[in-house]
């Protein structure tokens, strides 16, 4: 049974009295709005040229750690007063650490940067300041290596062994 509406259409969608109702599978049916999409490509890696250098001498330097990449900053610290959780993600969010060193018991270690000639631009820098900042005061170690001088394995053995010193933990 359908009730026609005073401008001669039943309920049906707007279809006219006489014609039949549209099957729920019409491709004329209004369908739920799908998501735009945009088409993706794989990178080729995680790592700039520089960074894959730094990896390498890493995973040689220590190998009972993990190497972590791309680490996003929210993985590693948190704020430390509810009052200015939102400011303070506001201020990390988005920003990522090169690399992390990670002990077996999975507690970070040591995080690092390596620098490249972008970062000698002023907003770098501010970024740089924030990023430094934060890990400062949440007490993780960030050590930042130039491009032109990526440290040796020998180097990047010392460096963890003094943060251990420092810190306490294990290498």
């Amino acid at each position: 049974l359908r009730s026609a509406f005073a401008d001669g259409k039943s309920k049906n969608r707007g279809s006219d009295m006489g014609a039949p109702p549209r099957s729920r599978d019409s491709a004329a049916e209004p369908t739920r709005e799908e998501p735009e999409f945009h088409a993706y490509v794989r990178c080729r890696t995680l790592l700039s040229d520089p960074e894959q250098v730094l990896y390498g001498r890493l995973l040689r330097a220590l190998p009972n750690h993990t190497i972590a990449v791309q680490v996003q900053m929210s993985q590693l610290i948190r704020p430390a007063e509810a009052r200015h959780r939102q400011a303070a993600l506001n201020r990390s969010n988005r920003k990522s650490i090169d690399f992390v060193v990670i002990d077996p018991a999975t507690s970070p270690v040591l995080a690092i940067e390596l620098d490249d000639a972008s970062h000698n631009a002023p907003d770098r820098r501010r970024a740089d300041a924030v990023k430094d900042a934060a890990m400062k005061s949440a007490g993780v170690p960030l050590f930042r290596y130039r491009v032109e001088s990526i440290p040796s394995e020998q180097d990047l053995v010392a460096d963890v062994q003094y943060v251990t010193r420092q810190g306490g933990a294990a290498l």
